[in-house]
């Protein structure tokens, strides 16, 4: 971080220096129609401006996209052989990559979306017992990924419908805003259903949430290269 700082002040002092030159030379110019001083400077400080605005919000987007959650999760631990009915899912907030047992599925049948423009997906996470959990507090989440209304679909995540090579997930790391509006779905699941979600935890589903955190830091880097 201390970095990133350094460089974004020193190419900004740099094109501060660069426009100010710059416009001295213009105001000689314009003051003395003999004076031929080139205009190179106009050009190299407009495009030194116009590359450093550019590389922030570069550098902004991928910190935001790829490298923020990566060192967000990778400070956090992992879990294995989860069983979904292991409640209350606050133990394992410390948590950022989380394998459930063999045979834990998305509880389509159970999904839910709430409307704001966008459809915020949410599904449980079930085990493969028959004896219903005192709540289900391990929740599946998405945007834009289920059809909310019968014959019910959700696909949100990773992982391809039906296979049973996936069960595991990587910690939902969104804006508080689209927080709000997935408890607003939880919210609506509960009253539809008639099942308790006590203390939600929310992940994406995936097949390797290991793997998925090793290709954000690869994303991020390839970015800067």
């Amino acid at each position: 971080q201390e970095l990133t700082t350094f460089l974004s002040v020193s190419g900004f002092l740099v094109c501060v220096a660069l426009t100010m030159k710059a416009g001295r030379s213009w105001l000689r110019r314009t003051a003395d129609a003999h004076e031929h001083e080139p205009t190179w400077l106009l050009f190299l400080a407009a495009t030194c401006s116009l590359a450093w605005v550019a590389g922030l919000a570069c550098g902004s987007m991928n910190f935001a996209t790829n490298m923020q959650p990566y060192y967000r999760i990778s400070m956090m631990g992992g879990a294995l052989d989860v069983d979904p009915r292991d409640i209350p899912a606050t133990q394992y907030l410390d948590v950022g990559r989380i394998v459930f047992q063999e045979g834990s599925r998305i509880g389509e049948e159970l999904s839910l979306g709430y409307k704001d423009s966008d459809i915020y997906c949410v599904a449980p996470v079930v085990g493969n017992s028959t004896h219903l959990p005192a709540s289900y507090d391990f929740w599946v989440v998405g945007i834009n990924c289920c059809h909310p209304i019968p014959p019910i679909s959700f696909w949100c995540g990773n992982a391809e419908q039906g296979d049973s090579r996936f069960h595991a997930g990587l910690r939902w790391m969104g804006s508080d805003a689209q927080r709000q509006y997935f408890d607003k779905a939880i919210e609506m699941a509960e009253a539809e259903y008639g099942y308790r979600a006590g203390r939600p935890m929310y992940i994406t589903w995936t097949l390797d949430p290991t793997r998925d955190v090793e290709a954000l830091r690869d994303r991020g880097m390839s970015f800067v290269v």
